[in-house]
């Protein structure tokens, strides 16, 4: 199947989205099956545990700093930060900068 650049885009970014921020992963209609917990699990808990073992007793007062590049959609960067860690994303790609800023900044529902 031929794709356009901006088709492709937006089909990279929704998957994105659908791996980072949906609970289930389901996008039977426009992508594979995915399971999202599974998948996030496999990427992001080894560096979550890592962390945890790296700074086992972190306080509020002054917590540890992580810069998470290639940051994505800010799936890790908040997971980090929910840790107590200082958390910030650095990301290349401008299209999901605006995408995560706008998960990240203004959805008004919260449930992940």
């Amino acid at each position: 199947m031929k794709y356009h650049l901006g088709e492709h885009l937006v089909r990279c970014i929704i998957r994105n989205i659908v791996r980072d921020w949906a609970a289930e992963g389901m996008m039977r209609h426009c992508f594979p099956v995915s399971n999202s917990q599974k998948e996030r699990d496999q990427c992001y808990k080894p560096i979550l545990e890592e962390l945890n073992s790296l700074f086992p007793s972190r306080c509020n007062k002054s917590p540890p700093t992580c810069l998470v590049p290639g940051a994505g959609l800010g799936r890790l960067v908040l997971e980090i930060s929910c840790l107590g860690f200082v958390s910030q994303g650095n990301e290349f790609s401008y299209y999901m900068m605006i995408c995560s800023s706008f998960i990240l900044n203004h959805w008004q529902h919260q449930s992940f």
